[in-house]
């Protein structure tokens, strides 16, 4: 885990805010992840379309910016029991093409300025639950 750790800080991930996001299901979603590979993934997409549509809305970036982000699904819990929940290190804003014609042309990064309240986690949070 501090290998993968430390291979992500120095090689993978760009140099800009990062911001940590955990999902837990309910015991019976977590029994259905659990044997259900396919049900993982489309509960990941889930989650991650909802908070860069957040990050959208908070950056204003324009139409297109995308976020980068990196998963660990974890499968256990403290206890080694059955558990299996999300860890999602997402950028803390977006990134535009601003020249989408030039292929060295750089990337420009929108971060996310304001302030994240417990009514925008909780509106996320909702949004996924809803999704």
């Amino acid at each position: 885990m501090a290998e993968q750790s430390a291979h992500l800080a120095s090689a993978v991930l760009p140099d800009v805010p990062m911001r940590q996001f955990v999902l837990t299901v309910p015991w019976p979603l977590r029994q259905r992840l659990a044997v259900d590979p396919a049900l993982v993934k489309t509960v990941l997409a889930i989650l991650v379309d909802c908070i860069f549509r957040f990050l959208a809305e908070k950056t204003g970036a324009p139409g297109g910016a995308k976020g980068g982000a990196v998963t660990v699904i974890q499968r256990f819990g403290g206890t080694l029991n059955l558990h299996v929940h999300y860890h999602v290190l997402v950028t803390d804003g977006l990134y535009e093409d601003a020249k989408p014609d030039e292929d060295d042309a750089p990337l420009v990064f929108h971060p996310l300025t304001a302030r994240v309240t417990e009514d925008d986690e909780r509106a996320v949070a909702e949004h996924i639950h809803r999704r």
